[in-house]
């Protein structure tokens, strides 16, 4: 019980600090809402409670796919999830590069040219194309080659990152 009522002392103070930086943001402009139309005085209070919306969006999806992964029925589903997040660094790299080179004006600037449910199919079709990457890629090596670099430069030491011959897919 002890431990609880520490837990619950730490969640308070985290949130008391949550307040005061969401409060300190506010005040110095890093917080952009949407287009809401909020009384001035009250702006700070609709900051927040989007901030605290976001969080638990965020905390919903993580919570949820984790809950499916656990059940048989889906976990053939989301298994191609795994290759992604043993890549993760990798792939985020990549979907930004994908991301910049199609919607913005110095690549093809399709943002502006096609319709969003365009856009969607895009990033849906470059998503399964990274997921196809990946299951290539590991099949091959130990880890995504901006892993294996950034691994490299943490140990001072360059490491073999390619798969032993004997277990490479025929």
């Amino acid at each position: 019980m002890e431990n609880f009522y520490a837990g619950i002392n730490i969640l308070g103070w985290v949130i008391v600090g949550l307040v005061l930086i969401a409060w300190l943001m506010l005040l110095m402009d890093y917080v952009s809402l949407p287009k809401i139309d909020v009384v001035p005085s009250f702006k700070w209070i609709a900051a927040f409670l989007f901030s605290i919306y976001n969080f638990a969006v965020t905390i919903f999806y993580i919570t949820g796919i984790a809950l499916l992964y656990r059940r048989k029925f889906f976990h053939s589903f989301l298994k191609p999830l795994e290759t992604m997040g043993k890549m993760a660094l990798t792939n985020y790299l990549l979907q930004t590069a994908f991301g910049l080179l199609l919607f913005y004006n110095f690549g093809f600037d399709l943002f502006n040219k096609s319709s969003p449910s365009l856009n969607v199919l895009m990033a849906i079709a470059v998503f399964f194309l990274q997921i196809k990457f990946s299951q290539w890629w590991l099949k091959r090596f130990h880890q995504g080659p901006v892993e294996w670099f950034w691994r490299s430069l943490t140990y001072f030491k360059f490491s073999e990152n390619r798969k032993k011959i004997e277990t490479l897919p025929k």
